[in-house]
């Protein structure tokens, strides 16, 4: 932006501290600011702008972007003299101020011009300095709140009594009464309620050797992309070997997982158990999720109470207090009601293929 005349000049100690004007000007700046300057940091204020050129250190020549003349009436003969000031500048979004790396006034251009080339540097390679990382998001146990009375009769006294107990001053207006109250709403859904752990990402992984070869690979890629490396074959070697390093890595805890399964699976004699670890290791489809009641009729969101629930309920199915059924004595007998080719032709239909028979040549299914 230029031939507006406007000199934001130097920040002044007192600036610096009583207000935010060192998020739009640096702290480089040349001169005294003018009136011109006033409305030029206010429209930087106002959209949230950055001076780039007036960040970094650099020598007046490289500071100055406009040169003219003034007559200098203290002298004898009155010569003109040269004046030298800062009234053009590079302006960007004050978020993108991590990628600049640097920005100064060339002169020597080959036109007739009384204002110089202002440049800025910017670092591309890494766009993700200029956005900030966008706070996660605190996700409740709400599957504990609606599927226990318990929880409920808790939080609803809890709450009762701490917006009972809310002081609102004076000069509290309606929108900071609004946010106390929900302030306070948070945090008794936290202490009470629970909030719900931090789902990790579908390619995770905590491994210290994985996360090292990852990262060489990265930093490799990004020299080769940014033509920092005078042999490039070399380089992509690295990351050609690097690569397979990985992928051998990661088959290895493939393998370590599975025994570790495995091991999980001879240990045990529970039926249920083995069960649910076999069908692990076969499965290639993600499980879809089991959707659970309770005895309300009401949905349960939580994993852990959905596992409550169904041991609950299996319980009371083989556990319960009914008294087992009578034993069959007496010699065998033939059906009331025989049992129809038709019967036994559409038995066999339904069964699976790909399973083995047992010694009779008929599968266990069947």
């Amino acid at each position: 932006m230029g031939d507006f005349n406007s000199k934001l000049g130097r920040v002044t100690k007192q600036e610096s501290q009583e207000t935010n004007i060192l998020e739009h000007v640096g702290t480089h700046a040349v001169g005294t600011r003018n009136s011109n300057g006033e409305h030029m940091l206010n429209f930087l204020t106002q959209h949230d702008l950055f001076a780039a050129n007036t960040a970094f250190p650099h020598k007046c020549r490289h500071k100055t972007t406009w040169r003219g003349e003034v007559k200098d009436w203290s002298r004898p003969g009155h010569h003109t003299v040269p004046v030298y000031t800062q009234i053009d500048y590079v302006v960007c979004r004050r978020r993108s101020k991590g990628i600049l790396q640097d920005a100064r006034s060339f002169a020597g251009a080959t036109l007739r011009s009384d204002h110089k080339f202002v440049m800025a540097r910017l670092d591309i390679d890494n766009p993700h300095k200029a956005f900030k990382n966008k706070p996660t998001k605190q996700r409740y146990d709400i599957g504990h709140l609606t599927g226990n009375k318990d929880t409920q009769r808790s939080y609803q006294s809890t709450l009762s009594v701490k917006i009972s107990n809310l002081d609102f001053p004076g000069s509290f207006g309606p929108q900071d009464k609004l946010h106390k109250l929900l302030d306070t709403v948070k945090k008794t859904a936290v202490e009470v309620v629970g909030v719900c752990r931090p789902q990790q990402k579908a390619n995770h992984s905590n491994d210290i050797m994985l996360v090292k070869l990852v990262e060489k690979r990265r930093k490799h890629i990004l020299k080769l992309n940014t033509n920092e490396s005078a042999d490039r074959q070399s380089t992509r070697a690295i990351i050609n070997r690097t690569q397979k390093s990985i992928q051998r890595r990661l088959k290895e805890l493939k393998s370590l997982a599975s025994g570790l399964l495995a091991n999980t699976i001879a240990s045990t004699d529970e039926s249920r158990r083995m069960f649910e670890a076999v069908r692990t290791l076969i499965s290639s489809k993600p499980s879809q999720p089991i959707v659970v009641h309770n005895s309300e009729g009401r949905f349960i969101a939580s994993d852990s109470d959905k596992a409550e629930a169904i041991k609950n309920y299996f319980e009371q199915q083989f556990t319960g207090n009914e008294p087992p059924l009578d034993p069959f004595n007496g010699p065998a007998r033939s059906l009331n009601t025989p049992i129809s080719t038709k019967e036994v032709l559409s038995a066999l239909t339904k069964l699976k293929n790909n399973r083995a028979c047992g010694p009779m040549k008929f599968l266990t299914s069947f």
